[in-house]
């Protein structure tokens, strides 16, 4: 399958509409919508706290889950859900003020992303299973599972992130590479030299995130 999820390419508007699909593919894009807005809050703390790292980190996961958001709107056949965003609270801790939030924003970002992983993405895609035997049902499918595969990547990244924080460091790393047609998330110096472990494309379709100025 060609880069990006494309209705034109894939000639979709030959397929009717999958009703269930179409629902969770909704779902999808309000639950990763809601995940953008969060790690944008946790990465202004995490900068605040003194940890650009981690804050480069959350940049990179705005990136990816935009990517998936993305991904899952080429595969709805109709407009986009209204978006409703849930409230984030990253500064209500019941410590004293010198109290770092980064932690708890770090494991709450994990919390989520295992989630999604865990539970959200393989509830959704059982129940969509029996669509895949048509074009349609197959690219909301596919969305949805490199979606789930790359939710496993960013925890593992954020994981890393944790073990420095509660050390009361930054994050070690020099840059974040993100595939721009999955999401999946990459820490090296360099450009990946192997195809991208989700989506199977050529390394050439990871792009570096850029750090926040």
């Amino acid at each position: 399958m060609k880069a990006f999820l494309s209705h034109r390419q894939l000639n979709l508007s030959e397929d009717p509409t999958m009703s269930i699909t179409a629902e969770y593919l909704k779902k999808a894009i309000i639950g990763e919508s809601n995940a953008i807005n969060k790690y944008r809050k946790f990465g202004e703390v995490a900068a605040k706290e003194g940890f650009p790292n981690v804050a480069y980190l959350f940049t990179a996961l705005i990136s990816a889950e935009e990517i998936h958001v993305n991904n899952h709107k080429r595969a709805l056949k109709e407009s986009p859900p209204e978006i409703v965003l849930d409230e984030v609270d990253v500064l209500d801790v019941k410590d004293d003020a010198s109290t770092k939030k980064t932690p708890k924003n770090v494991q709450a970002a994990i919390d989520g992303e295992m989630y999604e992983y865990k539970e959200m993405y393989p509830d959704f895609l059982r129940k969509i299973k029996k669509e895949r035997k048509t074009l349609y049902g197959k690219v909301g499918y596919l969305s949805m599972d490199w979606a789930r595969e790359v939710e496993l990547s960013h925890a593992i990244a954020l994981k890393i992130a944790l073990e420095a924080v509660n050390l009361g460091k930054d994050l070690d790393l020099q840059q974040i590479w993100i595939c721009k047609v999955c999401g999946n998330l990459v820490i090296s110096e360099n450009r990946p030299n192997d195809i991208c472990p989700v989506c199977k494309h050529d390394p050439h379709f990871y792009l570096e995130v850029q750090r926040n100025v």
